[in-house]
């Protein structure tokens, strides 16, 4: 088995899903930072000590991934996903219910201007005091001094793992006025298509995986080829 590759360190960390309204609630000095796992991105971050301990939250994102951890802890957790069919929407409600400002990152350019749009449409109190595309170089330093000078208290990061947590750890230190910084993986590329992606029935019977890959060419091919192979070697790694 690849060293690494399942992570003691991640696997302490991961939280169950009703740990996110407490997040939310808290009142902190300085910004906690939350992120997500899923069978493609967990070996990436497994291998990454500074991205595992320098995010405050991970949580699971994906029902098999849920399934498989807990086969190995006897405190169970549930699954949190940054969509508006969990946490996500408890996150925009939160933030438009008080009145708080929030900074978007992730997508392409037209794709940043496109979900922002929708998010209003579907929160209209929701403050978007700025947005940039996710298509960042490694010097995110002239970034972080717009989200600075917008005075955001969350920001919201989809750049791709293992970009979007490298952003949000300098983010915390850049960024004084933050309280939250959360990754959202796809989320500003799927409400840019609408602005409440997962058809209702989708949403109900868990099928969210199978949307996903009828719409996107990368979906099928991580369940093709990545997730087979990420599910018999998690089973099999001591």
């Amino acid at each position: 088995m690849a060293k690494g590759f399942v992570s003691s360190a991640l696997e302490a960390k991961l939280n169950d899903s009703v740990i996110f309204e407490e997040i939310l609630a808290s009142d902190n000095t300085s910004a906690n930072i939350v992120s997500f796992v899923n069978p493609f991105s967990y070996s990436l971050i497994a291998k990454r000590a500074e991205l595992i301990h320098g995010i405050d939250y991970w949580f699971v994102d994906g029902m098999a991934l849920c399934y498989l951890t807990n086969l190995r802890r006897k405190n169970k957790i549930t699954r949190a996903s940054f969509d508006l069919s969990s946490v996500g929407n408890n996150f925009l409600s939160f933030a438009a219910d008080n009145a708080l400002k929030v900074a978007f990152i992730g997508g392409a350019e037209n794709e940043i201007e496109l979900a922002c749009q929708n998010l209003i449409k579907l929160f209209p109190n929701l403050n978007i005091v700025y947005s940039h595309h996710g298509f960042i170089k490694n010097n995110f330093d002239d970034i972080y001094a717009q989200i600075n000078n917008s005075g955001a208290n969350y920001i919201v990061v989809g750049m791709g793992t293992p970009m979007q947590e490298k952003f949000a750890i300098g983010c915390r230190d850049a960024c004084l006025n933050l309280t939250l910084i959360i990754t959202c993986g796809g989320f500003i590329t799927q409400t840019a298509i609408k602005p409440d992606y997962y058809h209702p029935l989708i949403k109900k019977f868990g099928l969210r995986w199978l949307q996903r890959a009828y719409l996107h060419k990368h979906v099928r091919e991580r369940l093709i080829k990545d997730y087979p192979s990420f599910i018999i070697r998690y089973i099999f790694n001591k």
